[in-house]
């Protein structure tokens, strides 16, 4: 199984870049953003921080009087970031929150969520670890508990 999904991964990622790479280009910084400003700030998601920093990369490449800047820290920093006005891109691998999604409305920011790829978390356990039955609940506890 994790073969599987490491396979998985490595055929998709080119198709995940070009994902990103189209929403980057066609939607996200309209001209008028480019002609206002030479740099692009995408903050968020350590998950996201590879891809993004390969679209970071390619949009630069096309664009080569904008500084774009890429970096993790965190979806909930990324997020912060592009509600503060300090990132134009916020990068994550969860569902933006209610309170943001308030906090951003008082700003007059309306984020627009693309979905590029899902995560998943998948337990593997060594064949010398002495538990034997672990169930679902305990592992959801510990890693879905961020939502």
């Amino acid at each position: 199984m994790y073969q599987l999904i490491i396979r998985w991964q490595l055929l998709n990622r080119p198709a995940l870049i070009a994902i990103g790479l189209l929403l980057l280009c066609l939607f996200l910084p309209s001209k008028s953003f480019l002609a206002e400003s030479s740099r692009l700030i995408i903050k968020g998601s350590t998950t996201i921080l590879p891809i993004a920093s390969e679209i970071g990369r390619e949009f630069q490449n096309r664009h080569p009087g904008v500084e774009v800047s890429v970096s993790g820290g965190g979806s909930l920093a990324g997020l912060q970031a592009l509600i503060a006005g300090e990132a134009q891109i916020a990068t994550s691998s969860i569902f933006i929150p209610e309170q943001e999604i308030q906090e951003a409305w008082r700003r007059n920011v309306y984020p627009v969520p693309f979905r590029i790829a899902y995560d998943c978390i998948l337990p593997i356990v060594n064949v010398s670890n002495p538990v034997t039955n672990l169930s679902l609940s305990p592992l959801k506890k510990k890693y879905i508990s961020v939502r």
